[in-house]
């Protein structure tokens, strides 16, 4: 099963000063799953080092700009994104770099001018805003951090990963009815009665794995 990561966090000096921000656990969820690194400011060729982004309120609305010229270049960005979207469909989940301008998700500050530290408040990078509404579950990995967090990050891919391996519902269900009921009883019971309905199973099977990774986060 795929699973996209920010290319930062497994052995890529990606980030804007080449800084090493790799984590060891995080490159071990490559002996069971295929990782498929990408940096979305890298695939829009801007280069390491380089000077960083950030998101800057003006003139009414919140613009994406380089720090060095006022550059605007959410554009440029998000057609990497699309294109790497583009070429691989089969990703289902994505580990994302937190407060990140390009992977952050609802972490990305929004500051007052280029050059000044003072911020409005937060907002969703690049990246993760265009995931949205692709059935790819999404955290960051600074939620990942706690041995808890990991290991249940762990037992979510793994459900996953039956699901889509699996071609029989039923078979599916059966070895995953324990799990699927610890995430909540009523809704184990209704996909129970729905392994013939894939379109609905599905969109409650996902909605459930969310929900559960949303009580990572503090």
């Amino acid at each position: 099963m795929k699973i996209g990561i920010s290319a930062c966090l497994v052995d890529y000096p990606y980030r804007y000063n080449a800084e090493d921000v790799s984590l060891e656990s995080l490159k071990l969820l490559g002996r069971e799953f295929e990782l498929v690194p990408f940096c979305p400011e890298v695939s829009a060729n801007l280069g390491v080092p380089r000077e960083p982004i950030r998101f800057v309120k003006r003139n009414g609305g919140v613009y994406l700009l380089r720090t060095s010229d006022a550059r605007p270049l959410y554009g440029r960005i998000k057609r990497a994104v699309l294109n790497f979207l583009k070429a691989n469909p089969e990703l289902r989940a994505f580990i994302l770099k937190s407060k990140s301008p390009s992977c952050g998700i609802a972490s990305a500050k929004v500051y007052k001018n280029l050059h000044s530290e003072e911020y409005y408040g937060r907002t969703w990078g690049i990246l993760p805003k265009l995931l949205k509404g692709r059935n790819i579950l999404i955290v960051e990995e600074r939620y990942l951090l706690k041995e808890r967090n990991y290991r249940e990050f762990k037992e979510i891919l793994q459900v996953l990963k039956g699901f889509y391996s699996e071609k029989s519902l039923s078979i599916f269900h059966r070895r995953f009815c324990r799990k699927l009921r610890e995430l909540s009883p009523y809704w184990e019971k209704e996909l129970r009665k729905s392994t013939d309905s894939p379109s609905f199973y599905k969109k409650v099977l996902l909605m459930l794995l969310s929900r559960r990774l949303n009580k990572l986060y503090p």
